[in-house]
């Protein structure tokens, strides 16, 4: 076979051998750590919770010596350097500084291509109580028969006849004080000394007191652990009359500490199984290294394993039993019926040659030999992947802690057992992957990290692209990526890899250079503990063409529909929205995402409200149109609840999915104000407007009939007083003087009258406030065109900039304004035949003065109307009563301005007025007038 695949072999066996060692650590109770020059490389759960550390990456790194106590350092150290392998006995340090009782056992091991060194721990703790334990009730039994002499306790003579026995003994040993007494106490108790009898006579003689630990025998002749303190005494000439003994039954203790020692020992056992696990790859291997062990600890005489195979069960291995006895014990229905009934329990099933009643068990012909018989199975999650069976010969049946100790050999069988089935079930799927990665839509490759080389890849990545597999597992990604794509690079997206990867659209050239958009997924994958880059592709040109195409209509229509003024909502057949303008936000006060799937009867007040949905279902059932495709004046409701009147036009669109409405809204609130708002105006301005032509004509026919009855009352006063100097005076009747007399006086009085009418009008009261000229003229100027024909017309407003206000009565002089607007349009519009052009501009002009120019560009003003232009009853136009100009003066000059007439020098006239600014002290009278 070549070097290289030699070498693959091993890596592969190297890398099996490690997933053992991390199965069976994890698995193990003791704290099983790997370290390389002094420093934790891995290490199982058991170890870094043992040590108080709240996971893995917390001892990562660290020395071993961290976890010893600091006054067991040089001893591990001495350890180590021997490298025997051999446990030794130190302290442990937690990471809280803690320290506990542990034994450290290290060894080398091959791990990760490098040799390295295995650490196993065990906590001692519990162990060290025990003794502890122990060695405190022995001193505290001791100081309660030294103080108080009470308990178990005899008298002998020195040559050991018993002459007192208590009833402490007989309680210890089961004789009574009147058969014990007279007898020789070592005969009776078959004592068995720690050391020879004379050593411990000596020592009587010597020192007065002896104390050790026996073997006695009770009246039953079980074998019981005393610890025995012998006192002699002796009399006033020194000769020995009697020994005091007094006994304490220590079985318990020795009990305790004998199981305590045989489990340390099956933990050992059971470590060095793991520890033979990691680098096997046959379980029953590890069965046969152990069962020298099992045969002698536990009265193990066969070891049977089973493998469940066509509704059957094989007996893959029998351990201990020559070959032809396992040959012989494969034809027997025995095993295959316990391993049944395992299977079917999932638990493990004792059988004995002796049952207990009490106890139920499959009742199968067993070999001749066997008396006990413990059949465990091996479970992967629900699935049984077989059955270990241990047989003994000689024992009647296998103890419960016995049990339990081959129970978790059966469990790491089993952990070994997965991990063969998971390593072939992990090569079929590499078969099938490799299958699947042909049969692929998509184009993949692996990558090498770093250089982006292309390792391998399916047939399909290579005929995209124009290439050979050979051509192709010579590329890197920067040969096939096309250059200005850094912002969507799968070069650095690869370097940039998180644990789920990425996904990025980029550019590829094939061999012929043609330009290929591609998307592209990206990842990190480990394939024989290897880091690789996985890459796949699709060709999405053509769908990129699509989307940007798509994309720039959608930009389009988005951008219409935003900068569009009418609100749209679109509905869908059940009445829900689906779509919601900006505009239709605004308008409405709803976010999009608050009404998107709503009824869009919550944009409607009652009661079309709970009437909408039988419209929409009367449509949707006969065809019949009453607002699709007709504009409709309706009510809205917005979402604070306020009504607002809107125009609405709806279309319909028929999909696949269903019939779609669209609903274009245009907010009516605002024409419906400012018609309004016109309306008032037009009505204030026209009862000012008569107002001041009935006061312009009461002033004209005051001024006109004054000087008629001032001539009739002169005259008539004439009449009478040549009447009266008449020599005829005494004969006229007396009525004719009285009659002339009441024509003066009356006359008289009628002039009075015309007067106060004539002085009533002309000093009638201003109401003057603060007013914007902008907005007065702004709306003189909407006025002033309303129902009037002005169409070629065109009006320009030229105001200078940073106006203040004006002190003024609004209405009046909106009326000045319309009426100069309303006479330059019609005089325009009768000319025709040149250009009509309306001018509006204001200027200051002097201090606290403002001057406003209307000009047109109509036929202008004769000298004989200019001249007469602005009295009464003076007209140019068909049909007028020549009072608007005269009633405008009035109101200038009652304003303390003036207006005035001149000819405009491109053709037609100009009207000037002149109105007075807000100055401080007007504003602070007009404070003061405030109530």
């Amino acid at each position: 076979m070549p070097d290289h695949l030699l070498q693959r072999k091993a890596e592969i066996a190297l890398g099996e051998s490690e997933e053992r060692y991390r199965t069976l650590s994890d698995a193990a109770r003791e704290g099983v750590a790997i370290h390389h020059l002094g420093r934790i490389v891995d290490a199982n759960a058991a170890f870094w919770r043992m040590f108080g550390y709240a996971s893995l990456q917390e001892v990562i790194g660290r020395e071993t010596l961290d976890f010893v106590a600091p006054e067991f350092r040089e001893d591990a150290l001495r350890s180590a350097s021997c490298g025997n392998g051999r446990p030794h006995r130190g302290r442990g340090l937690r990471a809280d500084g803690s320290t506990f009782s542990a034994e450290f056992q290290g060894s080398p091991v091959a791990y990760r291509r490098q040799r390295m060194q295995v650490l196993i721990v065990r906590d001692c703790t519990a162990e060290e109580k025990a003794r502890q334990s122990l060695r405190e009730s022995e001193r505290n039994l001791r100081l309660t028969l030294e103080t108080l002499d009470l308990g178990a306790f005899m008298s002998r003579t020195p040559e050991g006849v018993i002459t007192y026995w208590s009833a402490g003994c007989e309680r210890v040993f089961g004789w009574r004080a009147s058969e014990a007494v007279g007898y020789p106490l070592h005969e009776l108790l078959r004592t068995v000394f720690p050391v020879p009898v004379s050593q411990i006579q000596q020592a009587l003689l010597a020192s007065g007191e002896w104390s050790g630990e026996l073997v006695q025998h009770t009246r039953s002749g079980e074998a019981r652990s005393i610890a025995v303190r012998k006192t002699l005494r002796r009399g006033s000439d020194g000769v020995p009359l009697v020994v005091m003994e007094s006994v304490v039954d220590v079985t318990p203790q020795r009990r305790a500490e004998t199981a305590l020692r045989e489990r340390s020992r099956r933990l050992a056992l059971l470590s060095e199984a793991a520890a033979n696990l990691l680098g096997a790859g046959d379980p029953e291997q590890v069965l046969r290294g152990l069962f020298a062990t099992l045969s002698a600890d536990l009265g193990v005489d066969a070891v049977f394993s089973y493998l469940p195979e066509a509704q059957a069960w094989r007996l893959a291995a029998g351990i201990g039993p020559d070959p032809g006895q396992v040959a012989a014990f494969s034809l027997l229905p025995f095993g295959p019926a316990i391993c049944d009934a395992v299977a079917r329990s999932r638990a493990p099933v004792h059988w004995t040659a002796q049952p207990d009643p009490a106890a139920p068990q499959e009742q199968a012909a067993a070999p001749p030999g066997i008396q006990a018989y413990v059949c465990f199975p091996l479970l992967a999650g629900e699935d049984v992947l077989g059955a270990l069976a241990f047989a003994s010969h000689a024992r009647e049946r296998f103890q419960e802690e016995d049990v339990a100790f081959l129970a978790t050999i059966a469990q790491h069988v089993a952990v070994v057992r997965r991990r063969l089935r998971a390593d072939e079930e992990l090569r079929k799927a590499e078969r099938r992957s490799r299958a699947l990665l042909e049969a692929a839509p998509v184009s993949i490759a692996l990558l090498e990290p770093g250089s982006l080389r292309v390792l391998r890849a399916n047939q399909r990545a290579c005929l995209e692209l124009g290439y050979s597999m050979a051509e192709f597992t010579t590329l890197r990604i920067a040969d096939l990526e096309m250059a200005g794509t850094a912002g969507h690079s799968l070069a650095i997206a690869a370097t940039q890899l998180g644990a789920k990867g990425d996904e990025i659209r980029t550019r590829f050239r094939n061999r012929a250079g043609d330009r290929l958009d591609m998307l592209v997924r990206v990842e990190p994958v480990e394939i024989d503990g290897e880091n690789l880059v996985y890459a796949s592709w699709t060709n999405v040109t053509e769908l990129s063409r699509i989307r940007w195409a798509l994309e720039e209509s959608e930009g389009q229509l988005r951008s219409i529909l935003a900068t569009v003024p009418d609100a749209m909502v679109v509905i869908d057949e059940s009445g829900r929205i689906v779509s919601f303008s900006t505009t239709a936000e605004r308008l409405f006060g709803w976010q999009a995402v608050e009404v998107l799937g709503q009824e869009v009867s919550v944009l409607m007040p009652e009661p079309d409200r709970s009437r909408h949905a039988g419209y929409l279902s009367h449509y949707l059932r006969t065809g019949e149109r009453r607002i699709i495709g007709i504009g409709r004046r309706v009510h809205g409701q917005r979402r604070d609840g306020s009504v607002f009147p809107m125009e609405l036009t709806v279309g319909e669109v028929r999909t696949k999915e269903g019939h779609l409405f669209t609903g274009f809204l245009r907010d009516l609130s605002q024409d419906e104000a400012s018609q309004r708002r016109l309306n008032d105006l037009q009505t204030e301005l026209l009862h000012v407007s008569r107002l001041s032509v009935a006061g312009e004509m009461a002033s004209a026919l005051a001024h006109e009939l004054n000087q008629p009855l001032t001539a009739i009352a002169s005259s008539t006063r004439a009449a009478l007083r040549l009447l009266e100097a008449s020599p005829g005076h005494a004969v006229l009747p007396p009525r004719v003087l009285e009659a002339l007399q009441r024509a003066a006086s009356q006359s008289l009085r009628a002039g009075q009258i015309v007067q106060r009418l004539r002085d009533f009008v002309m000093k009638g009261e201003v109401e003057r406030e603060p007013v914007l000229l902008r907005d007065i003229i702004g709306e003189a100027r909407e006025l002033a065109l309303l129902g009037v024909a002005h169409h070629g017309v065109e009006i320009s407003i030229q105001l200078d900039q940073d106006l203040p206000p004006v002190l003024v009565d609004r209405v009046q002089i909106q009326q000045v304004v319309l009426n100069l607007i309303r006479n330059a349009v019609e005089a325009m519009s009768e000319a025709g035949g040149q250009p009509c052009r309306l001018t509006i501009n204001a200027t200051r002009r002097g201090a606290g003065m403002l001057e406003v120019a209307v000009r047109d560009t109509g036929p202008g003003l004769s000298p004989a109307v200019e001249a007469r232009l602005f009295e009464p009853f003076v007209t140019t136009k068909r049909g007028g009563m020549g009072v608007g100009l005269s009633i405008c003066r009035s109101i200038v000059e009652a304003h303390d301005g003036r207006l005035w007439s001149e000819p405009n020098p491109g053709g037609g006239a100009v009207f000037r007025f002149t109105l007075p600014l807000l100055v401080p002290s007007d504003a602070r009278l007009l404070q003061e007038e405030k109530p």
